[in-house]
């Protein structure tokens, strides 16, 4: 039967098999500190911790959408017209990612494209160890020590003169994108607990090319907790001052 390990002063969350045996019982304590959701801040109600753990967790293997540090060893980069992007099967993967917003911001100009970006904290340790070899899927490979492994940045691009609109709130429930609430980028602060649906892409320096970079491209943001915003004073509780 399926137990839980929580640490209710910083919220920590994870499951294990109750068994005896000792070898075992070690297996699944360090499979759980991988696998195990932290979040510090924002303080949320336990019903919060729940859900945004269970999202975390989401699998659709027949969607090919894995949480980011479940994304099966057997992935590899497709052909064809998949050829830039990281499947499994033959079918091009989504990775959900839970973190909190260290930084959003875009950059546009009159004569080129538009791009967001933004940047997480990652909150799972097996989020963390997955993104950096997925990182190191360039051509040459990047080296670990150039990879910040506790944040991960996924940026997308698109034409002057649209805009990028994949902002959602899922603050009550997460739903299909397409039924969800869309926000502004400027109601997403710093803090934000979030979740991030990307696809992990490799960019040829030419047709045919032995080099690349890879990268995360941003497809989805959605709100699951807000940090707190500062809110303005009561005006019934300022003292009244004439000058």
């Amino acid at each position: 039967m399926g137990a839980l390990a929580r640490a209710s002063s910083v919220g920590l969350l994870s499951t294990y098999e109750r068994d005896g045996a000792g070898a075992r019982a070690a297996e699944h304590a360090n499979e759980v500190m991988k696998d195990m959701l932290v979040i510090a801040r924002p303080v949320m109600p336990l019903a919060s911790f729940f859900r945004v753990d269970r999202i975390a967790r989401f699998v659709d293997v027949d969607a090919a959408i894995y949480p980011l540090g479940a994304i099966p060893p057997n992935a590899t980069w497709g052909t064809g017209s998949l050829a830039d992007m990281l499947t499994v099967d033959g079918v091009g993967t989504e990775a959900w990612v839970l973190g909190t917003i260290e930084r959003i911001w875009f950059e546009a100009s009159i004569s080129e494209r538009t791009t967001v970006s933004v940047t997480l904290r990652l909150l799972r340790e097996c989020d963390r160890t997955r993104m950096v070899k997925l990182l190191r899927r360039s051509s040459p490979k990047t080296r670990c020590a150039d990879i910040d492994s506790d944040s991960l940045t996924s940026t997308v691009t698109v034409a002057t003169g649209t805009t990028f609109r994949g902002f959602y709130d899922a603050t009550e429930k997460y739903r299909a994108p397409a039924v969800m609430t869309t926000v502004g980028i400027n109601d997403l602060i710093p803090g934000d607990v979030v979740l991030l649906q990307c696809a992990l892409r490799r960019d040829m320096q030419a047709p045919q090319s032995a080099q690349w970079t890879v990268g995360f491209e941003l497809r989805a943001l959605s709100l699951l907790y807000a940090h707190p915003r500062a809110t303005a004073p009561d005006v019934h509780t300022q003292t009244s001052i004439e000058l």
